[in-house]
């Protein structure tokens, strides 16, 4: 005997709803993964560029607390959890954010960052030509420092600063 009144879904009904369900995380699978890949690109250049602007910060902190000693123009190294090092000197940048791992930072004679290769997680950053770009890779851009024999001293007297330069 055959009950008219149905309770519950037929097997076409639930095969048909499994297989919208399917076609649905296809399509939506790619737009999520490629979200979070692009956020992951935006959080390593902006760590890198938090990275350098709070290194040249540092400087003109040290130039304005010491001015009687040159601006450190030269290769930064960059070390793990916010250090670097210049010369044998090893420092710490208080940091927010993801930190570089390795890298290195070229400062010119002026105190000013003047190209950089930082590694960020699983990135490269690096600003070697005036512009940032980034790849993924674990092993920072080997580059090279041209400062020039030109140091510059700055002092402070009332509110003038007054530059000057020294021929090494």
């Amino acid at each position: 005997m055959y009950n008219k009144e149905k309770k519950g879904f037929t097997l076409v009904e639930l095969l048909a709803v499994i297989v919208i369900l399917g076609i649905l995380a296809l399509i939506t699978t790619p737009l999520v993964l490629n979200t979070i890949e692009s956020t992951r690109l935006g959080a390593a250049k902006t760590g890198a560029t938090n990275y350098v602007t709070i290194l040249e910060d540092e400087l003109v902190k040290q130039q304005v607390l010491h001015p009687e000693e040159e601006i450190g123009s030269g290769k930064y190294e960059v070390l793990k959890d916010g250090k670097y090092k210049v010369g044998e000197e090893v420092k710490t940048l208080q940091v927010k954010g993801e930190l570089p791992s390795e890298g290195t930072i070229c400062v010119d004679d002026n105190g000013n960052v003047d190209k950089y290769s930082v590694v960020i997680g699983s990135y490269v950053v690096s600003n070697i030509t005036g512009e940032q770009e980034i790849e993924v890779g674990t092993k920072a851009l080997n580059i090279t420092c041209d400062i020039s024999k030109e140091t510059v001293k700055m002092s402070i007297k009332g509110n003038a600063n007054l530059c000057e330069k020294e021929k090494k």
